[in-house]
């Protein structure tokens, strides 16, 4: 990996800490700053985010969806061993994957047809 000059603001992972231990510090400068406690779940959470989406995009088109929800339930029950308030069975993902669009009142129905408020 090869970092060129400007601002970062990221998350040093490994593979940014091996590329930094093999610039050549006489040339250049580098600024770290460890991270604050206070907010560092935000900086850890954005890079979490940001890798699983990669897996979660890069999988298989076969059954991509049914692998999907098998990869975020285990992270999430990872999540539920280390920090038991963290995440619980409620969290989880129930298959088939899907998405909850609204909750409304039925208002009238017109022959087959429900108008919704």
């Amino acid at each position: 990996m090869k970092l060129p000059k400007g601002l970062y603001e990221q998350l040093i992972t490994r593979e940014i800490s091996e590329a930094l231990a093999a610039l050549d510090l006489s040339a250049i400068r580098v600024e770290q700053a460890p991270l604050d406690p206070v907010d560092s779940y935000d900086i850890l959470a954005r890079h979490v985010y940001a890798v699983l989406n990669g897996v979660l995009r890069a999988l298989p088109e076969t059954e991509r969806l049914d692998q999907q929800v098998d990869v975020c339930n285990r992270v999430l029950e990872l999540l539920a061993e280390r920090v038991k308030s963290a995440a619980d069975r409620g969290s989880m993902v129930q298959p088939p994957a899907s998405a909850l669009l609204s909750i409304s009142e039925v208002v009238e129905q017109v022959g087959d047809v429900l108008n919704f408020l």
